[in-house]
Formats: structure tokens, sequence, C-alpha cells
């Protein structure tokens, strides 16, 4: 509601109209004769509802004032929450436009964090790819350095063996001899070069007469058909070699029922030479 006050109409006016009126009717029932005519009170009711009319005048026009003024009121009122919408659909338009912004803002951002995620993948990729090539390329040098290192062994072990043959052929050789002073000299630089090739994890073993042959140890030399494990041999003509734990070569031994046989492909046809028996490398 408004505080305005309403205005009121002056009601004396309105009043002294309602007494002369009032006082007419008095005057015209006074003067009459009674009883009174229709004439007279026709005047008389119309004098007293004219002076009635006149008195409830004033509180008319003052209630239609209320009125207007309530919808005036209304009318104010009704505007307001008019102007109280338009800031309120301006306030939703302005939080409607900063949500456009930070949903562009978002849109930006993980468009940029995307891009930034390739690329760390990129990146990772390609950082996998180089680590990859290079493992694969250190492996492949290391298998060639491997692959070398093994041919240089195996060079250095048939050397190796060569020489250990060589030194016990010439140990044989002293022992046939007849010379035991030379026998001993041999025998302790064979020694000396065994013990320099055991130091390295090359092994020689000889087995000695008598022993049980074992076909994991020792090879049979000049035999038609391979002796049974056990049985007795006679004499090695070659020592065998383990290396690192491994049987590199088996010794060559004769042992006792290919003896005959031995001597027997010992003896030489014309025109050749005395055989040597061949170690197996």
């Amino acid at each position: 509601m408004s505080d305005v006050a309403t205005p009121r109409p002056s009601v004396l006016p309105f009043l002294l109209g309602d007494l002369l009126l009032l006082a007419v009717a008095g005057g015209i029932v006074y003067q009459s004769e009674w009883p009174l005519s229709t004439a007279n009170m026709a005047l008389c009711t119309a004098a007293v509802a004219a002076g009635a009319w006149l008195l409830v005048t004033p509180f008319i026009l003052q209630h239609r004032a209320e009125m207007k003024l309530a919808e005036a009121d209304a009318l104010r009122s009704t505007v307001a929450q008019i102007q109280n919408l338009e800031a309120i659909k301006q306030q939703i338009a302005e939080a409607t436009g900063a949500w456009m912004n930070i949903q562009g803002e978002c849109a930006r951002t993980v468009q940029t964090a995307k891009e930034v995620a390739d690329g760390m993948a990129a990146e990772a990729k390609a950082f996998t790819d180089f680590l990859r090539q290079a493992n694969d390329t250190e492996k492949a040098t290391l298998r060639l350095e491997a692959d070398k290192l093994r041919r240089q062994e195996q060079d250095w072990l048939q050397l190796t063996l060569r020489l250990l043959d060589q030194v016990f052929a010439l140990y044989m050789a002293a022992r046939q001899s007849g010379q035991p002073h030379l026998v001993e000299q041999i025998g302790l630089f064979q020694n000396v070069c065994r013990d320099l090739a055991r130091r390295v994890g090359l092994q020689a073993f000889s087995p000695e007469a008598g022993e049980g042959f074992d076909p994991q140890m020792h090879q049979a030399h000049q035999c038609a058909e391979p002796p049974a494990a056990g049985t007795r041999i006679l004499l090695t003509l070659a020592p065998g070699y383990t290396y690192q734990g491994k049987v590199l070569r088996p010794a060559l031994v004769q042992v006792e029922n290919g003896a005959a046989q031995a001597a027997a492909a010992a003896v030489p046809d014309k025109g050749t030479a005395n055989p040597q028996p061949t170690l197996p490398i």
C-alpha cells in the first residue's frame, strides 16, 4: 500500500445543503394543512432524498478516490515487479554470457590439454622407439662382440690343444728314448703347461692303464665297434680335455679288445709311411 494520504473532500458545503433541504421539507410540513396533499408529500420526500444524497456524496467521492489510489498503487507495484523482472532478465543474460565465456575457456583449456597430451604421447613414443632402436643396436653389437669372442675362444682353444698335444707327444717321445733325465725335464715342462692352462679353465686328463673305459670321457682308437663301458684301457694315446667343467675332447685310448685291430692297422702297406693316430679336435 502507498503511504500517500487520500485527499478528503470538504463536507461543510454538502452538510449545509443537506440542512437547507431538510429545512425546506420541514417548512413544507409545517406550513401545509393536514393531511398533507400528494404534491406536498412528494416535495417533502424529494427534499429529504436530496438532502440525504448531498450528505453521502462526500463519502462516495472519498471512496472513489481511495479506489483510484489503490489501483494506482497496484499499477505501481506491477510496474516495479516488471522492472525487477527486467533486472532479473539482465542478470540472467549476464550470467548466461559469463557461463558461455567459461564454457569457451574450458573448451580451449581442454583442447590445449589434449594437444599437450598428444605431444607428450608423441614424444614418449619417439623416445621409446629411440630406446628400442638403441637397445637393438646395442644387442646387435654385443651379439657381434660375443660371437667374435666366442670365435677367438674357439681359435685359442684349438691352438692351446694343439700345443698341449705337441707337448704330450714330446713327452711320449722322451719316454720312448729311455733317458730318465730327459723324461723328467719334459714331464716338468708338460706339468707347467697344463697348470697354466688349468688357470683359465682348461683341464687335461689322462686315464691310467687298467682303468675302465667311459664312453663319455674316452674314445677308443681304431675300433670297428665302440667298446663296452668298463673295458680295460691299455694305453693313452692322447689326453682328454675339459673346459670349465664340460668335456671338450675325450681322451684317445687303446682298449684291450681293440689292441689286435690297432696292431693290424699299424702294419704299413708298400709305399705307405707309418700312420699317425688322428686326434679328435
